[in-house]
């Protein structure tokens, strides 16, 4: 009798022990299905959060391309920066050589809720460490610019050029100032 209640105990614990560990599997399972929930939920949220706050418009926003005629395009590229009065309104899409006038044709591509004037006016500007950037003049007219038209640019003021032509104003205006300053001596001198 002692060894039938054994078995029957041992019997009992194996089972115990299967429901235990199919159980545990079963918890287990639901855990792994929860986290895995909050997962995809923690990143859809993130997701939300990056189109929401970030720049991410131009993935569907309709463009329009123009041509602008530059004499000479220093630190131009491709993605180079467009803007209208200091706002991002686009980038440089191509740049190739004019044969036939000579200088540089940049291609352009604007966002289309930036229409801009026919008398609008492209402009290179640089900065003191050589990164270009095209601006556009706001302009007047009551006529927009259509996709495909051709436009010239005004050349660009190069940073260093600009630096030196103070230089030389502030040299003149020293010497002025030394010379003014041995006038005055002279008169003190007399009194």
């Amino acid at each position: 009798r002692h060894s039938s209640s054994t078995s029957k105990r041992k019997r009992d614990n194996s089972r115990r022990k299967v429901l235990i560990s199919k159980d545990s599997t079963i918890q287990e399972r639901q855990l792994k299905f929860r986290v895995g929930i909050r997962v995809v939920g923690a990143g859809v949220v993130a997701a939300r959060l990056v189109f929401r706050f970030g720049e991410l418009r131009w993935l569907w926003e309709k463009n329009f391309t123009l041509g602008v005629h530059f004499h000479r395009a220093p630190g131009v590229e491709h993605r180079t920066p467009v803007r209208k009065n200091g706002i991002l309104i686009g980038s440089v899409r191509a740049v190739s050589f004019d044969e036939g006038r000579g200088g540089v044709n940049v291609m352009v591509e604007i966002r289309e809720r930036y229409p801009l004037r026919k008398d609008s006016h492209p402009m290179l500007t640089r900065s003191l460490l050589g990164d270009a950037t095209l601006e556009f003049a706001p302009g007047q007219s009551r006529e927009i610019l259509r996709p495909g038209e051709r436009i010239e640019g005004a050349p660009s003021e190069d940073p260093l050029e600009i630096i030196a032509r103070v230089e030389a104003k502030a040299n003149q205006t020293l010497e002025s100032f030394a010379a003014t300053s041995d006038e005055w001596r002279k008169v003190g001198n007399n009194l």
